[in-house]
């Protein structure tokens, strides 16, 4: 869990508090867990330290709590550090700058190198989760709300299983800022780091499983090879289709999908080395194949165009057209530009195909909700089916997101136009002249020509 750092202060006495109410937490326990309790917090809070995060131009991101595990080593959440442009390490007067050296982010760890310059080693001592029963009494240390060193206690009530392993169910609360905090059992063991919080449940909290935080270098290595093999695949793959070698192209992607048939980009290539060949049949089954397998990577985005376009351009020029519609639609989902919504747009006019125009604008939408042109591209359709009052909202929300939209204000006007309603005319041209550069309006009236004389 992490919370902004703006909501919060970061005086002297702010942080008084938070040692305050660490004190408080444990003087409220009943005198049967207060002995187990404080020296649980003794041994384990030197190594418990507020996690804080700037992004661009020096905004504050976010604040989450973090574990010292080593000499010049921290660990807590991904994604407390996500966008983040630096860490800084904090236990009440010190500050440390922080750097991300290795990162598991299916299982949300990171470790933060920080150099601690106290000459210390961590003397936390680790124990898997396996050993775990349900019912134990555990406590987490973190920095809640930013208040650093926050202990408070609970049990374990259930071990979930995970795909890998096993998710510790806790009943110790925590808040927003308690993310990468420590999981402690009664002897001051780290049995895991405190992660999320079900927000409708009552106490229903979990951690990630200590032995995780052992097996992050053997997995951010194993990441680390994966990723340099995609580039070399990508680096080899890139070179043939530039020199349109479409054969060898082929030969060298299928060789990659024998191991692994799963392998997203190489189906893309293998789809654009057979439209390529002009195997169309080919190629249209390889990118269904392709589409059906989730995006993991900013990369794939650039894979969804690379085939697409092609793939569909070919399709439409042997009058497949509903299919090259269909192939098409994946780019606009991908890249909502002009330039890539305008490139559908042909082909559905020469098809008349606005019922699946509709679908495909309405999901762009859908998906890129403040997309001035998905919602300008979803008026035309809707227009075009005559379904006026619809083509009115989207083109009034197109160009609320972008009021120098010229297309959406004729495409407004035109509606009212079509409908004979002046009135409507008029207060949209009004807006028209308060929201959008003179270039605008002018650029409008031209396209309406001697439409616009109606009004």
């Amino acid at each position: 869990m992490d919370t902004s750092l703006n909501n919060r202060t970061s005086t002297a006495a702010w942080r008084n508090v938070a040692i305050f109410s660490a004190a408080v937490v444990i003087s409220l326990m009943p005198v049967n867990v207060r002995a187990g309790a404080r020296e649980v917090f003794q041994q384990a809070s030197p190594s418990i330290f507020s996690v804080e995060t700037v992004g661009a131009a020096g905004k504050p991101l976010r604040q989450g709590s973090g574990v010292r595990i080593s000499r010049d080593s921290l660990i807590t959440n991904c994604h407390v550090l996500d966008e983040a442009k630096s860490i800084t390490v904090r236990q009440e007067n010190r500050r440390f700058p922080g750097k991300v050296v290795q990162r598991d982010v299916g299982r949300d760890l990171c470790l933060v190198s920080v150099s601690f310059n106290d000459g210390q080693k961590a003397a936390l001592k680790l124990r898997d989760s396996e050993t775990l029963v349900v019912g134990e009494e555990v406590f987490a240390i973190g920095a809640p709300l930013g208040l650093e060193l926050t202990i408070s206690n609970g049990i374990v009530s259930s071990l979930r299983k995970a795909e890998d392993g096993m998710l510790i169910q806790i009943t110790a609360p925590i808040s927003p800022g308690s993310s990468g905090g420590g999981l402690f059992d009664g002897k001051g063991n780290l049995v895991g780091i405190t992660t999320l919080q079900a927000v409708e449940g009552q106490n229903v909290n979990f951690a990630i499983p200590v032995e995780w935080i052992k097996q992050i270098h053997q997995r951010s290595a194993e990441r680390e090879r994966i990723e340099r093999a995609a580039k070399e695949f990508q680096a080899r793959a890139n070179t043939l289709k530039n020199a349109k070698q479409w054969s060898e192209l082929e030969v060298f992607t299928s060789r990659q999908l024998k191991a692994n048939t799963k392998n997203r980009s190489a189906l893309a290539y293998l789809a654009v080395a057979q439209t390529g060949l002009g195997r169309l049949d080919e190629a249209l089954q390889s990118f269904e194949q392709f589409i059906k397998l989730p995006v993991r990577r900013s990369s794939d985005v650039i894979d969804d165009l690379m085939v697409s376009i092609p793939l569909g351009h070919a399709l439409d020029k042997s009058g497949r057209v509903k299919e090259a519609i269909d192939v098409l639609a994946v780019s606009v989902y991908a890249l909502p530009t002009r330039e890539i919504m305008g490139n559908l747009w042909p082909h559905i006019v020469n098809t008349s195909g606005w019922v699946a125009s509709e679908k495909i604008y309405r999901r762009a939408t859908e998906i890129y909700p403040e997309n001035s042109i998905a919602f300008q591209y979803l008026g035309q359709t809707l227009m075009n089916l005559k379904r006026y009052p619809e083509a009115v909202v989207a083109f009034r929300r197109s160009v609320g997101i972008d009021p120098e939209n010229e297309a959406s204000w004729v495409g407004l006007l035109f509606v009212h136009i079509t409908t004979d309603d002046k009135r409507a005319y008029d207060s949209a041209f009004q807006a028209l002249q308060r929201a959008a550069s003179p270039a605008t309006v002018d650029g409008g009236l031209n396209f309406l020509g001697k439409l616009a004389t109606v009004r």
